[in-house]
């Protein structure tokens, strides 16, 4: 017995992907807060301050490392209780950083900047103010961008012996580095820990007037370039969108056309392609209005929250669509789906039916289209864009001359199959972004992990929250997937026994 192969529908879909989302809170557990955390984690710093009173530094080093290795995990709970106490945490790490790597090592500095750490530990756990201000930056302004301009003014001045001009414009990267370091860390741990082991060497070598600083700023500079950019899509994901939308439109289309030949209503072809124009400017007039109501909403605070939300909208629909095409993929079931809507049309006897039916298959494409390019808003450049909407319009207008003109006829299932695994890719890579895009603005924690791939091109992120989902769907669609083979086999022995 073989289970009938129904479209998942776009509740289900959405039902489907808010369970998917549900594991976006699973972390790594802690069983008490982050105080009891970071009283856990300030054991280390208490042993290591010890070994360095004692004049063992290789231990005060590989203790504070420890604590470092452990910061990694629970800083994010600490920044969510207290973004002051957080920098001044971390400002204090810095230093004790900028001691460890001093040339020689001095025993009593390790030991002043560890005492440091470690009261300003126990400030945070009792619940207390820091116990010293720190320098912030402005949310807004500060990019990964404009660290890389920081860190190319602090070159020149290091390179030019303007040692002072060096250390007051790199105390500026310091300062504003925590406001983005979420945009490195949830996209690669090892870049993350990378830079802020470098940021410590690079305070020592300015302080020592040493040329070092010059190569160690270079090696920043080159980590940080990748991230200057927040895109996350290419030129092939924008001609996907356009190539897969636009062909069901087109698809549709030509089999109204054909079953209206078929039906001895040829007279009545016009009216599918007036329809099918009105639904394309219609598309264009919604592209534009929503553009014109919400850009202004891709600047400033709200953009990463506004890609997120709409990311993850975006997957939800791109999930139902790749069912969609998975259940039309047999010849019999498209066939079946256009000869349904076809009939009711022309049974009412109104010419306007047709035309209304065209309309719809364009228009819903189309507005399907502005809003996938609105997830992908932010995320992609303008020139990766206009060439991927150039090339995948170039395509379809070859194929649309190829169905209606020279009467070519395109295999349906191996189409429908190609289309649903792309569509299927692109819903894969728009949840791992819309969760990065969270992750970003704060509105999700980041639980990272040096094990967990990163790929930009397939919306992989080194953090558990964006990667279960992932696998999850994954797991989902593979399972779809068997099911739909295990039916085809199941009815192609049926209509072998049947001929026997």
């Amino acid at each position: 017995m073989t289970l009938p192969r129904r479209p998942l529908g776009l509740m289900g879909a959405v039902a489907l992907l808010s369970g998917l989302l549900a594991l976006l809170a699973i972390a790594p557990v802690h069983a008490a807060g982050p105080q009891d955390d970071l009283r856990d984690a300030n054991a280390a710093v208490a042993k290591a301050l010890v070994s360095a009173q004692a004049g063992d530094l290789a231990a005060a080093a590989a203790g504070y490392r420890a604590f470092e290795n452990r910061w990694f995990d629970i800083e994010d709970g600490v920044r969510e209780v207290s973004r002051d106490a957080y920098r001044a945490i971390e400002a204090q790490m810095s230093q004790v950083g900028i001691a460890l790597a001093a040339t020689p090592v001095s025993k009593d500095a390790v030991a002043k900047a560890l005492a440091a750490l470690d009261a300003q530990n126990r400030a945070f756990i009792a619940g207390q103010p820091p116990l010293a201000a720190v320098p912030t930056s402005s949310a807004s302004t500060a990019t990964v961008a404009a660290l890389l301009d920081l860190l190319s003014v602090t070159r020149a001045a290091a390179q030019a012996g303007d040692w002072t001009k060096a250390d007051t414009t790199f105390d500026a990267f310091s300062a504003a580095w925590s406001d983005v370091e979420g945009q490195v860390k949830t996209r690669s741990a090892t870049d993350y820990r990378a830079t802020e082991d470098d940021m410590a060497r690079v305070t020592t070598a300015i302080s020592a007037k040493s040329p070092d600083a010059v190569r160690l700023i270079d090696g920043m500079a080159a980590r940080l370039a990748p991230y200057r950019s927040a895109a996350a899509y290419h030129p092939f994901d924008a001609t996907i969108i356009i190539f897969r939308e636009g062909m069901e439109a087109m698809l549709v289309v030509v089999a109204l056309l054909a079953f209206v030949k078929r039906s001895d209503s040829a007279d009545r072809s016009a009216f599918v392609w007036y329809g099918a124009g009105i639904g394309l400017f219609a598309s264009l007039a919604l592209g534009v209005a929503i553009n014109t109501i919400l850009g202004s909403a891709f600047s400033g605070e709200h953009r990463e929250l506004l890609e997120g939300f709409t990311g993850l909208f975006a997957a939800a629909m791109l999930l139902y669509v790749s069912y969609w095409l998975h259940s039309k993929s047999s010849l019999g079931a498209w066939q079946s789906y256009i000869s349904d809507r076809t009939t009711r049309a022309l049974a009412s006897g109104s010419l306007y039916g047709l035309a209304a039916l065209s309309f719809l298959a364009v228009f819903r494409e189309g507005g399907e289209t502005v809003l996938f390019f609105l997830g992908m808003a932010g995320n992609i450049s303008t020139g990766d864009l206009l060439l991927g909407l150039a090339a995948g319009a170039g395509i379809l207008v070859v194929i649309g001359f190829l169905l209606t003109v020279a009467g070519l006829k395109i295999p349906l299932r191996p189409f429908f199959m190609v289309a649903s695994v792309l569509t299927f890719y692109l819903c894969f890579k728009f949840l791992g972004t819309g969760v990065h895009a969270l992750q970003v603005a704060g509105l999700l924690p980041a639980a990272a992990s040096a094990a967990l791939p990163a790929n930009d091109t397939l919306g992989l992120y080194p953090t558990w929250q964006s990667t279960l989902p992932q696998v999850v769907l994954l797991a989902v669609g593979i399972a779809v997937w068997l099911r739909g083979a295990i039916a085809d086999r199941a009815r192609a022995r049926a209509g072998t026994q049947a001929r026997a």
